[in-house]
């Protein structure tokens, strides 16, 4: 099966060889001046070498048009994971001095400058922020567009973005405070994240008794008291039994956790085909508030990965699978009512606001042409590991890559759905024909679609019984008027 796997995971041995053999991407080039330009001067030009210490530094931003230019000290360090340890073009961590507004953006003390090495991570980001906006996840990270000049060294097209915190302008939510022992507010006020590093002050959690240790983050509040603890350490305790312990009428894991955030979230991440969902970088967040619950969002740390159209003759949603394997999903993929809420958000999203986000995407790939073939120049090893040389080529991968996985999900999902869509009218009778069925019944009109919107072909049998091929897809949607009156339209799966 062809593949392409874009997130950086599996090209960490490759850049490694690059260092080892010394050769690192060489710091050639100038900024394009299309950008606004982000210099940052640190004390005494020292490196920044650690994710852990700050650096002070002075940072300027020069706006072509002068509209957001900016001059401050500010705090600088490294940030990340994976994508600090491995990539050469590293990311960081910029701590304000003073509250200020950054490209336009709500004033804030915190933000993170994105390396996205590989062009694929910032287009799989700015894709999954604005589909989580369109699809009513709320307030999402904002992303934008920077050439960096650092210690007098121009090191390429970055990305100012706003980091995840409680605060108005970002995540609006009632915040509990560090140490509080009201009982009150305990259950209220979080920010959490289940994560895929071990870090300090972590919840270790089992996802089920005797099954695999989750880390939680706490992000808000961050410095945890013994009862702050052992209530989060329970939340997720009782989280992951929800999850596995399957419950038919009322689960009370939906009483838990609100279902249309989780189904809003798993389509973002189910249509890049991320490898790392559900693995770390998945928030939760809980405000305050009657019948309050677990919500879940922001969206952070988006991979694109693109798989075959070949997939679809698999015909049902085990080729997303893999994406369950961590983290309570393969246990709540069990109930019926997430695969309700999912259908139910997929179908507002796609295809309209599907082809509005693509188009969003499509708007800063062309803005960023220039900049980035200029950023590739800086970093040539990251070409090293794609098919494309030019900004229009790229973004032609990654819009076949989100079409391809949009048609495969949009199919499985019918298919998983097809058995309660297609009942019929008692007088209309269905009967499956290998790659064929017959449809029985009297109609004043009778018309087959495939799941793209093309009309197919219908061959009568006799006056009341017709053959319509499933050719290549797994679902036929059919739209008829019965000769009693009826309107009636149906999903019929292979």
């Amino acid at each position: 099966m062809k593949e392409y796997l874009f997130p950086i995971r599996k090209v960490v041995f490759f850049v490694f060889l690059l260092s080892s053999l010394g050769l690192k991407s060489q710091n050639i080039g100038e900024p394009t001046n299309l950008l606004a330009i982000v210099n940052i001067v640190t004390e005494n030009s020292v490196p920044i070498e650690s994710k852990e210490e700050y650096v002070n530094a002075e940072m300027t931003i020069t706006d072509p048009d002068h509209l957001y230019d900016y001059s401050g000290e500010t705090q600088i360090r490294g940030r990340g994971n994976h994508t600090w340890e491995v990539p050469p073009k590293k990311p960081y961590k910029i701590k304000l001095n003073k509250k200020a507004s950054l490209m336009g953006l709500p004033e804030n003390k915190h933000w993170a400058l994105m390396a996205h090495w590989m062009t694929q991570t910032w287009s799989s980001n700015y894709f999954a922020f604005e589909m989580a906006r369109k699809i009513g996840m709320g307030w999402q990270p904002h992303m934008v567009p920077v050439e960096v000049i650092l210690n007098g060294q121009f090191i390429g097209l970055y990305f100012i973005q706003e980091t995840i915190r409680i605060v108005e302008g970002r995540l609006d939510i009632f915040e509990q405070k560090d140490g509080n022992i009201d009982s009150e507010d305990l259950p209220y006020g979080w920010l959490v994240e289940v994560d895929n590093s071990i870090e300090e002050g972590q919840v270790n959690v089992e996802e089920w008794p005797g099954g695999p240790i989750n880390w939680i983050t706490p992000h808000s509040p961050e410095d945890l008291n013994s009862l702050q603890y052992e209530w989060l350490e329970n939340e997720f305790t009782q989280l992951g039994l929800e999850s596995y312990i399957f419950e038919t009428d009322n689960p009370s894991l939906f009483q838990h956790i609100d279902i249309t955030s989780l189904a809003r979230y798993s389509l973002v991440r189910d249509i890049l085909f991320d490898g790392d969902a559900y693995y770390g970088s998945w928030y939760f967040h809980k405000d305050k508030g009657e019948d309050s619950k677990w919500i879940v969002g922001p969206m952070w740390d988006c991979q694109l990965r693109f798989r075959d159209h070949d997939d679809l003759l698999l015909n049902s949603l085990e080729i997303f699978t893999y994406l369950t394997r961590f983290k309570y999903m393969d246990g709540i993929r069990r109930y019926p009512q997430y695969w309700t809420a999912v259908y139910e958000e997929w179908n507002k999203f796609f295809p309209d606001q599907f082809e509005e986000t693509l188009l969003y995407l499509k708007e800063m790939q062309e803005r960023l042409a220039i900049p980035m073939e200029n950023d590739w120049a800086v970093w040539p090893s990251q070409l090293a590991i794609v098919d494309f040389t030019d900004s229009y080529t790229c973004y032609e991968e990654i819009e076949t890559a989100l079409r391809g996985n949009a048609q495969i999900f949009d199919e499985a999902l019918l298919r998983q759905m097809a058995s309660k869509e297609a009942v019929m009218p008692d007088d209309i009778e269905i009967e499956r024909l290998g790659n064929e069925f017959q449809i029985r019944g009297n109609f004043v009109s009778l018309d087959a679609y495939n799941v793209l919107g093309q009309k197919l072909s219908i061959y009568e049998s006799n006056s009341s019984a017709f053959k319509i091929s499933f050719g290549n897809s797994s679902v036929v949607i059919i739209k008829a008027i019965t000769s009693s009156g009826e309107t009636i339209e149906r999903k019929i799966a292979r």
